[in-house]
């Protein structure tokens, strides 16, 4: 009895020994998908997978150490855009004597050759549009009139935004009416003379 107990122990000895001892890289087992490795440790057998011809192909190749799929993506080219630069020039600079702490060019409108600029924090806040003419002769933008609300008080805002089509001026007044807002149309109806509507 002892002589078969001792028998069994040392099989089993063994067979522990032998699976602690064998390499990490060597399977035997059926259920192990593994690749085949030539002399120089280099995976054989590797399966390419077909893909759209706007998608790289990848590479499918088992792990040396436990047997899962590791993907290798194939080579994708990199692509730098080419950005063309070119320098804009500023053809003109337009500010106003008067308009300090107006907020002037706040908003802006053009038509043609006339250009309305919102200051709407001229005089406390009431709020002023200055009216410019592009000259003929040199491209130049002359100040052809400055226009305010004729019920403007102190706050209304006017020239918040500007609007234009032609000889015709809308100027928004956001705090005009105790917050209640509104809007002006200005006409021109000869040269330099803007009338409110």
């Amino acid at each position: 009895m002892w002589a078969g107990g001792l028998i069994l122990a040392s099989a089993l000895i063994g067979t522990l020994a032998y699976s602690i001892s064998r390499p990490t890289d060597t399977y035997d087992t059926p259920t192990q998908n593994v690749a085949p490795f030539s002399a120089s440790g280099v995976p054989t057998g590797s399966k390419t997978i077909s893909r759209p011809t706007d998608t790289p192909p990848q590479t499918f190749v088992s792990s040396s150490t436990r047997g899962v799929p590791t993907v290798i993506p194939a080579e994708i080219p990199t692509i730098f855009p080419t950005v063309s630069r070119r320098v804009i020039g500023v053809d003109s600079k337009i500010t106003v004597d008067d308009a300090d702490d107006s907020y002037f060019g706040w908003s802006t409108a053009i038509s043609e050759n006339t250009m309305a600029v919102g200051a709407y924090r001229y005089n406390n806040e009431r709020g002023a549009v200055y009216l410019y003419q592009k000259s003929s002769s040199d491209d130049s933008w002359e100040l052809e009139a400055t226009i305010e609300a004729s019920d403007g008080i102190d706050g209304d805002s006017f020239g918040w935004k500007v609007a234009m089509t032609g000889d015709v001026v809308v100027v928004g007044t956001p705090y005009a009416d105790n917050g209640r807002g509104s809007a002006y149309v200005v006409s021109r109806e000869a040269e330099g003379v803007w009338v409110e509507s």
